[in-house]
């Protein structure tokens, strides 16, 4: 910070002093109120100015903790945006853009019709597109506080919501428009707001309604914004008519949308007894706190570094009030300081209080807007104090930044949990999903017939919503015609003209194969004639599946024949047999049940009980209804009793 006159920090809100040297006329009091405070300089243009370069590249720690996920991959939600636009031919401004779910015009039906092509067939450059409006979202806010504050200070505060992990979510998902947009809204505002542009002000409040709801929030904290002062009461007047005005016409339309629409609001499908039960005090709370954690990068969840990031934030807090206590420089800063204060924090209550409506299901990327009025608060209370309690403050939240989870590596066979009902990592893992899923049957079909089935086979948990139905599918090769067939629903009718499965594989790379419907029919055939205690025909449909699936790498389905095989060969008499049939299909996918139960059969036949307990616990423990198992691990366990061991 260069000061321009002497006497140490700057206070906020102070108003410039008379008595200094003045140009040849004397400036109206609607001038000097536009003056920043003493020891405040005009900031240079931006192109100039080193400290907007500085918040624009906020945006690089954000994506070098994504680095590895498949970046802008369209996913659920985006299926029926894309759909809607792209096979439906879009449709009404005043609709739900292809959901049933809220008014967002601006980031569906505008920014789907515009970008669809773009989203399906290049995702990065999407990705890319967001990080570049997040940039610009934080270069506006610097600008916005920079009105009245020094750089350093101001660039503290516009990067605030970027250094958090919750904010990787924003630019990685095309449907985190409407939050991206709504801050990216809000920050115009502010902007246009410090700049004293009632119009353009109102244009970007009413970009950011048309994103999300929540710019009711900008709305309402636009015209109190403290980097400016108004004239006199008319122009306060005139802001606030402007705005109750627009948030008023656009709350009419909204209703108007909603009933001719149909649409509905997450709250009205919430009917679990429980969940109303809960106070909407316990809620507000809940949403609080987990927005304060969200914002250090800390998880629903604790984990144990967090210790050491809340003990350095408490020092950080504790050292700015002791020097507001002690010395009297930092009380008179902080009484300048209190708009600001005020400002922020009910920028920040206001913000996050309506979270309370999605409890219990948290998603930490909902406090990125709350957080430009913590920024606010924390700035405010820490800066006069000491600009090193600021900087401290910065590299404690990079810290946490840096500790929180980064992509996965492999889709799991379960999300990682972290208290929240979606964050991150479970971003990146249905994104990894979908790319592989797309990347797969557009190498082996990149056209489908019209009419065509496709299957899914043995899917990790919690992604089958990805796909959004049908609309994955209908969306990759445009036709409203071709659909997905669940496992259940080919074992049910395997006479459907299935095309092919695509079969997902935790312990192999790559996780995805795809499984010869004949195949699959073969092993459905095999395993009733094994209920039949037919195991002549049953071991020739093994046989048979075998011999008809093309891709080596579809191990979950050959260790599935494999241990089918083994099942039978053990009923039949053929010990060895099983076990060889087995142990190859323990080797190509290790949860493989049956396999697990025949070699443990064979092991507690050979007293090595050890070895058995342990390959029947694991079989239980993911299939606690299979009795089988269930009664050969007690005859284990007994055994194990007897002898000692």
């Amino acid at each position: 910070m260069v000061a321009r006159h002497g006497g140490g920090p700057p206070r906020l809100g102070d108003p410039p002093k008379p008595g200094r040297r003045q140009p040849p006329e004397e400036k109206r009091p609607a001038e000097r109120a536009q003056e920043p405070p003493r020891g405040v300089d005009l900031p240079p243009p931006v192109w100039r100015d080193p400290w907007a370069l500085a918040s624009a590249l906020a945006v690089v720690p954000l994506v070098l903790h994504s680095l590895g996920a498949p970046l802008g991959e369209p996913f659920a939600d985006d299926f029926d945006y894309l759909r809607h636009e792209l096979l439906e031919g879009g449709g009404s401004f005043f609709d739900g853009g292809g959901s049933t779910l809220w008014w967002r015009p601006l980031a569906r039906q505008v920014y789907f019709g515009l970008l669809s092509p773009l989203i399906v067939a290049r995702p990065g450059l999407v990705y890319a597109f967001h990080l570049l409006l997040l940039a610009i979202a934080s270069v506006l806010l610097y600008r916005a506080f920079r009105r009245r504050w020094p750089g350093s200070w101001s660039a503290a505060c516009g990067t605030f919501f970027l250094l958090a992990e919750s904010t990787r979510m924003l630019p990685a998902w095309p449907s985190h428009m409407c939050d991206l947009g709504a801050l990216l809204s809000a920050a115009l505002a502010l902007h246009e707001a410090a700049c004293r542009r009632l119009a353009t002000a109102m244009i970007a409040l009413l970009g950011s309604l048309l994103c999300k709801e929540v710019g009711v929030l900008a709305a309402l904290a636009v015209p109190l914004f403290p980097a400016w002062e108004a004239r006199d009461r008319r122009e306060r007047l005139t802001w606030l008519v402007a705005t109750a005005a627009l948030v008023g016409g656009w709350g009419i339309a909204y209703l108007a949308v909603q009933r001719h629409a149909h649409l509905i609001l997450p709250h009205q499908a919430i009917t679990d007894p429980e969940v109303l039960a809960v106070p909407l005090s316990l809620r507000v709370v809940w949403a609080l706190a987990n927005s304060v954690r969200a914002v250090f990068s800390m998880a629903a969840v604790r984990e144990r570094w967090e210790t050491g990031i809340e003990a350095g934030m408490a020092v950080v807090l504790g050292a700015a009030i002791w020097r507001i206590v002690t010395d009297r420089a930092s009380r008179s800063r902080l009484r300048g300081a209190l708009p600001w204060i005020s400002w922020g924090l009910a920028w920040f209550v206001l913000g996050t209080a309506p979270l309370a409506e999605v409890f219990p299901a948290w998603a930490p990327y909902r406090s990125a807007f709350g957080s430009i009025g913590l920024a606010a608060a924390l700035v405010s209370l820490l800066a006069p104090a000491g600009s090193w309690l600021l900087a401290a403050m910065v590299g404690l939240r990079l810290v946490a930044f840096s500790l929180s989870p980064g992509p996965p590596r492999l889709v799991t066979a379960a999300p990682m949990e972290s208290g929240a009902a979606f964050d991150f990592p479970k971003l990146a893992r249905l994104e990894k999903f979908v790319r592989e899923t797309r990347t797969l049957l557009q190498r082996h079909y990149p056209s489908l017939p019209k009419g065509a089935l496709v299957g899914h086979h043995h899917l990790p948990l919690m992604t089958g919503y990805a796909f959004s139905g049908d609309k994955a599918l209908q969306v990759w090769y445009r036709d409203t015609t071709i659909r997905w067939v669940s496992f259940e629903e080919f074992s049910a009718r395997p006479d459907l003209p299935l095309l092919t499965l695509v079969e997902y594989q935790a312990h192999r790379e790559p996780q995805l194969a795809l499984v010869d419907a004949g195949a699959m029919r073969a092993l459905l055939r095999a395993m009733e004639y094994s209920k039949q205690s037919e195991w002549d025909a049953a071991l020739a449909e093994l046989q048979r599946a075998d011999s008809l699936q093309q891709d080596p790498d579809a191990a979950v389905l050959l260790a599935t024949i494999a241990a089918k095989r083994a099942i039978l060969l053990s009923t039949i008499g053929d010990s060895l047999g099983a076990e060889h049939e087995a142990l190859r299909g323990y080797a190509l996918w290790p949860d493989n049940p049956d396999s697990r139960y025949v070699i443990a059969k064979r092991r507690f036949a050979q007293g090595r009980l050890a070895e058995a307990q342990a390959l029947l616990d694991t079989v239980v423990a993911l299939g606690p209804g299979d009795k089988g198992a269930a009664t050969l691990l007690g005859r284990v366990r007994e055994a194990r009793a007897r002898l000692g061991r």
